[in-house]
């Protein structure tokens, strides 16, 4: 035992993969993240993803207004939630604006707003 830990991350599809595999499904245990919604865990989440964007400017982030917009649009999931503040932050860098605004979140082109806001599989449960 090497004390390494790993972490797998993936669909239900995913899942099902480990657990009709017998070392693996041994291995691992199957965790369901849950949406983000608003509280401390979102603060600390948008603190941490923000501080690692390339602008110039403070982002103004700590609005219960930009907080619902964000969640409004990504469903509260992670993905859509790293995708719309990446491509919000590219925005900000080529119109100049170099920091994110409630108002940066809407201009992202629709095809990403369009993401799915709830999952079409069903949960991780465990066996």
């Amino acid at each position: 035992d090497t004390s390494i830990p790993i972490v797998a991350v993936g669909t239900s599809a995913a899942q099902l993969t480990i657990k009709y595999d017998d070392q693996m499904s041994h291995r691992f245990r199957p965790v369901e993240m849950q949406p983000f919604k608003p509280g401390k865990s979102l603060d600390e989440f948008l603190r941490t993803v923000v501080a690692h964007l390339p602008l110039r400017q403070r982002s103004n982030i700590d609005t219960r207004e930009f907080k619902k917009r964000l969640l409004d649009l990504t469903g509260g999931i992670t993905v859509n939630l790293l995708r719309l503040l990446s491509d919000s932050a590219a925005l900000a860098i080529q119109t100049g604006a170099e920091s994110l605004t409630l108002d940066s979140l809407s201009l992202v082109p629709a095809p990403l707003l369009s993401i799915p806001r709830q999952r079409k599989e069903p949960p991780f449960t465990s066996a």
